[in-house]
């Protein structure tokens, strides 16, 4: 809440779309790669940046088509948390299914 407002515990994923700006369309927030620092950034950040970020897209592309996941029917009802350290992770663990299209 400190950095990122409010509602930074909302679910709410077009905050990291980005604006004609060059910023975030759910707040301004300056995203010139300092905001996500899986590669590093400034003058010293990774050299396969570019290509690693075009790859996900494309294979995230390719599994929206392709498959359908759902969370798991025993997890329907089930509070989950989320925890943030190197990846993102769920308590309890969430369970899904992925089904072919």
């Amino acid at each position: 809440p400190k950095y990122w407002g409010p509602d930074a515990e909302a679910f709410q994923p077009e905050r990291w779309l980005a604006d004609k700006n060059g910023g975030v369309a759910g707040g301004g927030i300056d995203t010139k790669g300092f905001t996500f620092l899986p590669f590093g950034a400034g003058g010293h950040s990774c050299i396969g940046y570019r290509f690693a970020t075009i790859e996900a897209k494309l294979i995230m592309a390719h599994m929206a088509r392709a498959l359908r996941i759902e969370i798991a029917p025993s997890q329907q009802n089930v509070k989950h948390t989320f925890t943030s350290s190197i990846t993102t992770k769920t308590k309890p663990s969430l369970k899904v299914v992925v089904k072919q299209r």
